[in-house]
């Protein structure tokens, strides 16, 4: 036996809020990192091999934290939108395309 599927608009709501406020960490993330991760001046003469290596990881995070924003930001304008949907459609019609739905999907 299988539960019909129950969707409370305020919940998407909140994680659409935190998607959104994921997507600002990501930038906070960045950076964070862009100042650690820069070795300059002496230090990258000391520490030349280290500093290769560093740049690279730094390049590496930044285009994560990019790709992280990017994804909660899209995340968040769906969630939204899906909210929207599920305040506006009537529960008879919700029934009917939540079951177009296989089980487990």
């Amino acid at each position: 036996m299988t539960e019909d599927l129950q969707v409370q608009p305020e919940d998407l709501d909140r994680f659409a809020t935190a998607m959104s406020n994921l997507a600002a960490d990501s930038d906070s993330a960045k950076q964070y990192v862009a100042k650690w991760f820069d070795i300059s001046g002496d230090d990258a003469r000391i520490f030349a091999h280290v500093a290769g290596i560093a740049e690279q990881v730094r390049q590496n995070l930044e285009a994560n934290y990019d790709k992280l924003r990017q994804l909660a930001e899209a995340s968040a304008t769906e969630l939204t939108k899906s909210a929207e949907m599920y305040r506006t459609t009537d529960l008879a019609m919700a029934k009917r395309l939540d079951s177009t739905y296989g089980e487990g999907q």
